[in-house]
């Protein structure tokens, strides 16, 4: 896997200050759950840890607005429930959002305490804030709400 490899280069992207948004994909946890090798997992996530770590740090120091997410579950359901056998497919869970910045620092979503049993819905046509802050222009293609309206 090359999750400290992408991590260096997010990091070099970050401290640049030369882009106005960067994507990066960890596939670590989604590949090896296809496996269903439960120990492959934690290692996998443990390296993770370290590598969003790494990431949260840099993004900090940066003062850049960090987003933390994922497409679909997977890893944190490796034992089906029902059957007790190893499940090695993509799951329907709702998946975490996390949001890191010192503008942010102190705020929660409106339903923390409330997560396991509730989301605030899909990101799906929702803005992640509203680009105009950073001199981005408006592209349309949303409902016009933004992730951040959900932040008490």
């Amino acid at each position: 896997m090359m999750a400290a490899a992408i991590t260096d280069r997010l990091i070099e992207a970050i401290e640049s200050r030369g882009f106005d948004f960067i994507l990066v994909n960890y596939a670590n946890a989604d590949t090896i759950a296809h496996t269903a090798n439960f120990k492959a997992a934690i290692d996998a996530i443990n390296v993770l840890d370290a590598q969003i770590a790494r990431v949260v740090k840099a993004a900090e120091t940066a003062d850049a607005l960090l987003f933390i997410t994922a497409d679909h579950g997977n890893v944190e359901e490796m034992i089906n429930e029902q059957t007790g056998q190893p499940e090695s497919q993509h799951d329907i869970s709702p998946v975490p959002l996390y949001l890191v910045a010192r503008e942010l620092q102190g705020r929660k979503f409106v339903n923390a305490d409330r997560l396991a049993l509730e989301t605030i819905g899909s990101l799906a046509g929702r803005r992640a804030y509203d680009p105009r802050h950073d001199g981005i222009p408006e592209t349309g293609g949303h409902d016009g709400t933004s992730v951040l309206d959900g932040l008490a």
